[in-house]
């Protein structure tokens, strides 16, 4: 599963879910595109909204999405 995956299966919204995290929404976007480029404190916050620890979120969201 994918980041993009997992936030539609929470249904977040990513206006919100930008907002929350102070980003715009094409930053946000493009994070959720390319996970592993998401800053520690965004990362930390996301995975809370999400509702994943963060070694979970590492090892099944934030890898390498071109892999």
């Amino acid at each position: 599963m994918t980041l993009k995956e997992k936030i539609k299966e929470q249904y977040i919204n990513i206006g919100l879910l930008s907002r929350h995290l102070g980003l715009s929404r094409p930053t946000l976007n493009k994070y959720i595109e390319y996970p592993e480029e998401f800053k520690i404190k965004d990362f930390r916050k996301i995975c809370k909204i999400i509702k994943v620890n963060q070694r979970e979120a590492l090892s099944n969201y934030f890898k390498n999405s071109q892999k």
